[in-house]
């Protein structure tokens, strides 16, 4: 579920969302299918436009929580990972863009 709130301010856009997740606990043994735990994720977006530009930045996963996507796959690689366990998602992470449109 995402819960999210919009502002509107002159040229500005801002963004304050919140992902939840349930977590995966009916799986298939037979393909190898990963339990994961629930999480929630806080998300900030903001955007600036002036004429034709926009200025974008986003902070995903703004308190860094721990997660493993209940998709996202199985780890198969070296270490510090063990064989078979769900791949963990994204840290925090400060995203821009710059665009124009014409």
């Amino acid at each position: 579920m995402r819960l999210a709130l919009h502002q509107n301010w002159g040229a500005w856009r801002n963004t304050i969302e919140e992902q939840l997740v349930a977590a995966k606990n009916q799986v298939d043994a037979l393909r190898n299918e990963p339990q994961t735990a629930g999480y929630g994720l806080l998300n900030l977006r903001t955007a600036y436009r002036q004429g034709h530009w926009q200025a974008s930045l986003e902070l995903a996963n703004l308190l860094n929580q721990f997660y493993e996507q209940p998709l996202g796959g199985l780890y198969l690689g070296q270490r510090p990972m063990t064989y078979g366990t769900a791949l963990p998602g994204s840290g925090r992470s400060v995203n821009m863009s710059l665009q124009y449109q014409f």
